[in-house]
């Protein structure tokens, strides 16, 4: 059994956390004929380190997604990340306000399920649930 991940208790379950998310990375679900955001956007971070978010109540939209154009943001709780037995904890970046982590092993299904209880939002005005 692996350990429990690190978890910031001073981040409340309701903190909405936000992911800048590629169109790319939004899928056609053959079910529904209808787009949804792939299992991908939750993967950890290519040099090992938990997913990266932003905890919406300390930065922009602007902000966010400043430099990149074309991406939106995936919006989920830090209780529904969780309830999928991970952790959310602060990392600080210079000039990233709000910069956290989602900590903890992410299988398929963990990524399909954070990724399941998200939302997104495009800056177009495209509103998709994941």
């Amino acid at each position: 059994m692996s350990a429990l991940p690190l978890d910031d208790e001073d981040i409340e379950d309701a903190a909405v956390l936000w992911r800048r998310v590629p169109r790319a990375w939004m899928v056609l679900d053959e079910g529904t004929n209808c787009e949804r955001l792939s299992s991908q956007a939750f993967q950890d971070s290519s040099d090992g380190s938990g997913t990266s978010v932003i905890l919406a109540a300390e930065s922009s939209v602007e902000q966010v997604l400043k430099g990149y154009p074309g991406f939106g943001i995936a919006a989920i709780t830090a209780g529904a990340a969780r309830a999928q037995h991970q952790g959310v904890i602060r990392v600080p970046i210079v000039g990233v306000p709000g910069h956290a982590q989602i900590e903890g092993e992410k299988s398929k299904r963990v990524r399909r399920a954070l990724a399941e209880a998200s939302f997104v939002t495009f800056p177009d005005g495209d509103v998709l649930p994941a």
